[in-house]
């Protein structure tokens, strides 16, 4: 049985996969997907990270407002 944490969290570290290139090749749009998925679960460490993927355009276009909101 996986609860919402164990999945937000699989979802988070993922992204790192990705953005880092762990793995996989380095795709930092799945990378930002990954990301958001995790941030609507609530898991704080996506929402970090995805509000430095809009600040820095990684996978998204740069949002500052988005980014603030993350």
């Amino acid at each position: 049985i996986t609860d919402a944490s164990t999945v937000s969290t699989q979802w988070f570290i993922q992204g790192i996969y990705f953005h880092l290139g762990l793995g996989y090749r380095k795709n930092q749009i799945n990378a930002a997907m990954c990301y958001q998925l995790a941030e609507k679960q609530g898991d704080s460490g996506a929402q970090c990270a995805l509000g430095f993927c809009y600040v820095e355009g990684i996978g998204v276009e740069k949002d500052p407002t988005k980014a603030f909101a993350c």
